[in-house]
């Protein structure tokens, strides 16, 4: 039993889960065992664990979440943008690691790589939960520039804060981008407003990893 088999479980189960509901599915005959395992993964960066609910049994306990990792295949493929740290993937994973260092506990982390449903991150800490959408920055198309591109994929993110604050009163916000991009840069400062009126946090992500909270 390896850490590749125990990726392949969290991927099987999907969302955040405790050591209970997966050291059967990893293969592990010992709660122990797959504690261990998990503990490993999130020390090296491939996981994040923490308090949070589980998706299997719905009960708070500390819970493993594979982290949004971008795949790459062979070069020339389409998977070469997850090469770039603007990429969406990229951006995501950062944030989810950095939030888990504050004491989160990660309760989703979508697959961005497959385009998967569903609010990009959902944290929790003292019983407080955080949405992000995440966004990267585009590598631009033949009829678009990337800073057309990027304004697009900034109203979306608003849009994503508004839906997501008529949705629920009760939890905090967050929008995550690839820092240094001067249309992104401006882009917020337009829309001061918005942040006031429903209060969210920009997490800017640097092309070292690091993450700044606006």
């Amino acid at each position: 039993m390896g850490a590749q088999q125990l990726r392949e479980a969290l991927k099987r189960t999907g969302g955040a889960v405790c050591d209970d509901c997966l050291f059967t599915p990893a293969g592990y005959s010992r709660r122990q065992g797959v504690r261990s395992a998990c503990r490993r993964m999130a020390s090296a960066g491939l996981a994040s664990r923490g308090s949070g609910v589980c998706s299997e049994c719905g009960r708070t306990k500390t819970v493993t979440t594979l982290s949004a990792l971008p795949v790459v295949s062979g070069p020339g493929s389409s998977a070469d943008a997850a090469r770039a740290w603007t990429w969406e993937g990229n951006v995501q994973a950062h944030i989810a690691a950095h939030l888990a260092r504050q004491g989160f506990g990660l309760r989703q982390v979508v697959d961005t790589a497959s385009k998967a449903p569903g609010v990009d991150i959902i944290a929790e800490r003292e019983g407080r939960e955080l949405w992000i959408t995440v966004k990267g920055y585009p590598a631009g198309t033949a009829r678009t520039n990337p800073a057309t591109q990027s304004r697009h994929w900034f109203s979306h993110a608003m849009f994503d804060v508004v839906r997501y604050r008529t949705e629920r009163r009760d939890i905090d916000l967050g929008v995550g981008l690839p820092d240094s991009f001067v249309s992104y840069a401006n882009l917020a400062k337009k829309a001061a407003w918005l942040k006031e009126s429903a209060p969210f946090t920009f997490f800017w992500v640097a092309e070292d990893g690091s993450v700044k909270e606006e």
